[in-house]
């Protein structure tokens, strides 16, 4: 689950022969079209007009459509690891692995007009059969301010040890926010183990 659709076709890692592989474009984004003045999906009565409830119902309603088997692994970077967090607390059935790649935390927005859409600890907590993977780089971005990645580094580190202490970290050496374009490489090292060890584990039962 991306921002939007921005990185060439070359970039995308193959995780398994016989595994389909989904991404998507929230609303309004990269190929996905915006809604028109006047049409409504329904959810915006319930959500406002761009929330993390709309996002994560939006998305499930084309999983839905689209017929995907579940569980299913979940991969959500920046604000999509957001999204995906929200997800998998909503929907825990469904997702077998979480994996956070570069999460945005919620601290980031300080405005209390925010932190309503955002907070997900006012949900159930995750399920014990989802299993969490955290993967972070080791620079920071060089067109951010100094101060703005310390801060994002430390709310995001504190985050990450009161929501999922559990977690596997992985840690990507040089290695950005950008990371999903440029060391798709490593990302897909990881996910072709959670789908091997998934496969396994169907298997084994």
């Amino acid at each position: 689950m991306r921002r939007r659709t921005e990185a060439p076709a070359s970039n995308s890692e193959p995780v398994g022969a016989d595994r389909k592989v989904c991404t998507y474009d929230r609303m309004g984004l990269g190929f996905s079209k915006r809604l028109m003045q006047n049409e409504t999906t329904g959810t915006e009565k319930v959500w406002g007009m761009s929330t993390a409830g709309r996002m994560v119902d939006d998305l499930h309603r084309l999983l839905q459509a689209a017929g995907i088997a579940k569980p299913f692994i979940l991969v959500g970077s920046e604000l999509g690891a957001l999204n995906g967090r929200f997800y998998s607390h909503i929907h825990d059935v469904q997702v077998s692995d979480l994996v956070l790649i570069d999460p945005v935390p919620e601290d980031v927005f300080e405005e209390d007009q925010w932190k309503e859409y955002w907070d997900i600890t006012k949900f159930k907590p995750l399920s014990s059969r989802t299993s969490v993977s955290v993967i972070t780089g080791d620079s920071f971005d060089e067109e951010i301010p100094e101060h703005l990645n310390q801060m994002v580094a430390k709310l995001q580190k504190k985050f990450l040890k009161e929501s999922y202490p559990s977690a596997n970290h992985i840690h990507i050496k040089g290695a950005d926010r950008r990371m999903i374009y440029k060391k798709p490489s490593a990302i897909s090292q990881h996910l072709r183990k959670l789908v091997n060890r998934r496969q396994a584990k169907q298997q084994s039962e």
